[in-house]
């Protein structure tokens, strides 16, 4: 009896801490709509050179999916969209320090990062993908073993490839501050 008695109080104190940083997390999320509606204009970070969801112009101008989606989703909340661009591996940071209100950029949802941030439901669905010279003869992420990596620091395929690596075996991994770095660098055969 005393066995089951501890069991139900350590089961309802266990549920109640679980509550209680839900509620945090649901209190903060509603303090940056708040503050967002209150002053009718957000401060989107993004990374500008995820094309095609995100990305800047020769003539400077940001375009691109989620800039789209973005400026139609506040338009019906009568809230200017602001844009402002961001070093990706610190778009935590960034959101912590108030810089931005939040991110819209291919944030992939994972149990790491749901520790850190309140995320929307999902609009899109995306899959890490190996992209090469099409003649390279590279057909899977087995045979990367002989080959150089490139990948966006701070990203989801950075966090992927961390948790493979032992399994794909890739001769180096090479880091870029943005993704349109590493297709140049792909494009001139540096990886």
């Amino acid at each position: 009896m005393k066995k089951k008695w501890i069991f139900a109080l350590i089961s309802f104190f266990a549920l109640f801490l679980t509550g209680c940083e839900s509620v945090q997390q649901r209190s903060n999320t509603q303090d940056t709509w708040n503050k967002i509606a209150r002053k009718k204009q957000v401060v989107i970070g993004l990374d500008d050179s995820f094309v095609p969801m995100g990305f800047e112009k020769k003539n400077g101008q940001l375009t691109g999916y989620d800039i789209d989606l973005a400026k139609a989703v506040f338009k019906q909340y009568g809230i200017r969209v602001s844009f402002q661009t961001i070093d990706w591996s610190m778009n935590v940071t960034e959101l912590r320090n108030g810089t931005i209100d939040l991110l819209w950029n291919g944030y992939s949802i994972t149990p790491e990062r749901k520790k850190k941030v309140a995320f929307s439901r999902p609009y899109l669905r995306n899959r890490q993908v190996l992209v090469v010279k099409k003649n390279s003869g590279i057909n899977s992420f087995n045979q990367m073993h002989k080959y150089e990596l490139g990948m966006q620091t701070g990203s989801t395929a950075e966090q992927w490839y961390e948790t493979k690596q032992k399994v794909l075996h890739a001769k180096k991994t090479v880091l870029y501050d943005t993704i349109s770095n590493s297709f140049l660098d792909l494009n001139a055969g540096r990886i």
